[in-house]
């Protein structure tokens, strides 16, 4: 008996390992590149949109083709529908950031449209689109660099917390405090902008710090009589170690003009001296215990009294950062000296940084307004 042997299907004789690879189920290692991207997207310039539309490729992206690329060839509405109905502008806008950032690549056909070709089994010959294969392809290199950026951020809070550390060290509302504060309130302040500024600051006392020898300061038996005497004069030190030093001065100017750059310290120069300040509301100044010899002191004497009038904390703050340190100090003295027309001091100052008074607001012509009609009546 003879026997005849029966060729297998061409689908059979095409199914190499490589080809049975390409059936795998990708999408938890699309979801994984995915995840690991949303750590360093800033770094990649990529949005909250950006990753909409690349969830929605990835979850239209199956199986790779025949030369192993993995191609979204679905229209825009299709896009757009997965996108959780994405407006069709915004949706080729992120497109095109996500080819920029080179998560995607763009592979064109021959009349621009996007298509594929399928072989009699239904698998996909070759395909015109988006390839997401760089999900796939970088998976190891946003590894690494979500492993370096972990590492960045670590370092950033161990930095911040040594600048809040040293903040702590000047006294409450001095040059040092404010610059520091300012420093640590803004969200864009760098690891290294930090670490210039603890170098700064922190350079100014070293010549005069004590040894760092525990066993020393233990059996040391020149002790301040009691903790709460002792927290004072260490804090107190190191004030008048940074304003004895020959260069403090020039130091502190050079760290003002560092931070003005990249940190606003809510700072404006106003035209005005602060004995005119106190010449100028003298109802306001009644209230200190001790007059004011600067403008640190008014500063802090406004802070103080601004509750007094019915003004709170989260609206001061929100005035000085619209206004500057000066421009509230002045602000809020002169509403005490004019307490008795103003209704809602609260929302007065609101209408001062907030809405179409706020465009021609200026500080110095209301204080000196004072010096010429004391009590100019007001709308609110």
């Amino acid at each position: 008996m003879s026997f005849i042997q029966i060729s297998p299907p061409l689908s059979a004789i095409s199914e190499s390992p490589k080809a049975r690879s390409n059936h795998a189920d990708l999408r938890p290692a699309l979801w994984a590149s995915i995840d690991l991207l949303k750590v360093i997207r800033k770094s990649l310039n990529l949005s909250d949109r950006d990753f909409t539309v690349l969830s929605s490729l990835a979850a239209l992206a199956l199986k790779r083709d025949r030369a192993g690329d993995l191609v979204v060839f679905a229209s825009n509405k299709t896009l757009s529908l997965k996108s959780n109905g994405m407006d069709t502008r915004t949706l080729r806008r992120r497109l095109a950031n996500l080819v920029k950032s080179g998560v995607i690549r763009r592979k064109s056909s021959p009349n621009g449209k996007r298509y594929a070709h399928h072989d009699t089994d239904g698998n996909v010959i070759t395909a015109y689109g988006f390839d997401i294969s760089p999900l796939l392809e970088r998976l190891q290199e946003f590894k690494e660099r979500v492993a370096l950026e972990q590492e960045r951020q670590a370092n950033h809070k161990v930095v911040r917390d040594r600048l809040s550390l040293l903040r702590m060290s000047f006294p409450m509302d001095s040059e040092e405090d404010v610059i520091l504060r300012a420093a640590l309130k803004r969200k864009s302040t760098t690891t290294e902008q930090m670490e210039d500024l603890i170098e700064l600051f922190t350079a100014v006392n070293e010549d005069e710090a004590p040894p760092n020898d525990l066993d020393a300061m233990a059996n040391s038996t020149h002790l301040s009589a009691t903790d709460g005497q002792n927290d004072p004069h260490l804090q107190s030190s190191k004030h008048n170690t940074y304003e004895r030093k020959k260069d403090g001065p020039a130091k502190a100017q050079a760290i003002s003009e560092q931070v003005s750059q990249t940190i606003d310290i809510t700072e404006t120069t106003i035209d005005v001296d602060y004995h005119e300040v106190i010449r100028a509301c003298p109802e306001a100044i009644s209230f200190a215990q001790e007059k004011p010899r600067n403008w640190a002191d008014l500063y802090a004497f406004s802070r103080w009294l601004a509750p007094m009038i019915g003004i709170n904390t989260n609206l001061v703050n929100q005035a000085e950062q619209a206004l500057g340190r000066s421009s509230l100090t002045i602000t809020i003295l002169a509403i005490v000296q004019k307490s008795g027309s103003i209704r809602n001091p609260g929302a007065y100052l609101r209408s001062l940084f907030q809405g179409p008074r706020a465009e021609g607001y200026c500080a110095t012509r209301y204080l000196r307004s004072l010096l010429t009609h004391p009590m100019v009546p007001s709308s609110l």
